[in-house]
């Protein structure tokens, strides 16, 4: 995050000199005003966006997809032609979907999830508490050898309580988080842990998550919301090291790692964020696989959308905020105080 502010900020006294040079200049040629404001009020008004944001979309506008046709051109080869010669056997995926009244995409998910390329995993559905026909779809695929599907009657309200139940019964090294109604590009698996294969430094991989259902005014806008502000927002953190969230429809981590930081912490509803603060200070990389894609479905009403989409994750953002504070300074008191349940308020992680 440090160096993305400093390429941000190497813009500043360029672009403020040329927004001063400009408004000097419509201000005595043009007597420029707006509403009564002349152009110079606008731009003091505007002074940070103008000076950060903008030319640090231009940046992005411009090197991101340079960068992406590069990588489409060249680096798919080089790195398959790496993982064969580096990855002699392919370690254990558990892939754990938590679902909850996912009856309407669940087989989607499923039939997906098999048809991956992948030759060493398996699959652990986990009902939680579902009123639909979410189980009945799910365990017709149980007589398939690597696919399990447990049952909770209660249903938790937490996907991270769903995530660790499925934690519990996975054999495999290697973890992937698949949301119930979500489906993933044949190969993604395998393309999603190639950087925990070829780099033991890497310790959380964000697989590039798109939405799939587009019928309606708004879920073309959270359509567009996912192309520039997640996936050409992650492009870009991953070019700076800086990945922020590891999508909980689409991630891989190493199992050892969310073990040691007593796996997922069910005291917030971003369970994606509050993870990635986590694997960010254990000092490991977190890099993002644009090449792993995953379709999801999102909201199709503005109701639905304000619940999971808005007080959700502005409640998990200030959640996560003393959680974060409490994990960095391993303070017992304070805003540690209502934290009790995390392994590193308590010294330990």
């Amino acid at each position: 995050m440090t160096d993305y502010l400093k390429l941000s900020l190497l813009f500043l006294f360029p672009a403020f000199f040329i927004i001063y040079f400009f408004s000097t200049i419509f201000n005595s040629f043009l007597n420029f005003s707006f509403l009564g404001f002349s152009l110079q009020e606008i731009v003091g008004v505007l002074i940070v966006p103008l000076i950060i944001e903008v030319p640090q979309t231009l940046v992005k506008g411009i090197f991101l997809p340079i960068h992406a046709l590069l990588y489409k051109k060249f680096g798919r080869n080089a790195e398959e032609q790496s993982l064969a010669a580096e990855v002699k056997g392919y370690p254990k995926v558990s892939i754990i979907v938590p679902a909850h009244n996912e009856g309407e995409y669940i087989q989607s998910t499923l039939e997906s999830l098999l048809e991956d390329t992948y030759p060493n995993k398996e699959i652990i559905v986990v009902d939680d508490g579902s009123t639909d026909d979410t189980y009945l779809k799910a365990v017709q695929y149980t007589n398939r050898p690597e696919v399990m599907v447990l049952r909770r009657e209660r249903a938790s309200g937490r996907k991270a309580k769903a995530l660790n139940y499925g934690l519990l019964f996975a054999s495999g090294e290697i973890l992937v988080a698949v949301d119930g109604d979500t489906i993933i590009e044949r190969g993604s698996i395998r393309r999603i842990v190639e950087p925990l294969l070829t780099n033991p430094e890497v310790v959380g991989v964000a697989g590039n998550v798109r939405v799939l259902n587009k019928g309606n005014v708004l879920t073309r806008l959270q359509a567009y919301e996912y192309v520039v502000s997640m996936e050409m927002g992650r492009r870009w953190q991953g070019i700076v090291s800086g990945i922020l969230v590891i999508p909980g429809a689409f991630g891989a981590f190493r199992r050892e790692i969310v073990e040691s930081l007593g796996r997922m912490h069910a005291d917030t509803v971003t369970e994606d964020f509050d993870l990635t603060l986590m694997l960010q200070k254990v000092k490991g990389k977190l890099v993002f696989a644009p090449s792993a894609i995953a379709w999801t479905h999102v909201p199709e009403t503005w109701g639905s959308w304000i619940r999971p989409g808005g007080t959700t994750c502005c409640a998990g953002s200030i959640q996560d905020r003393p959680a974060f504070s409490c994990r960095l300074y391993h303070d017992p008191s304070g805003v540690c105080g209502n934290i009790r349940d995390r392994p590193c308020c308590a010294g330990g992680a």
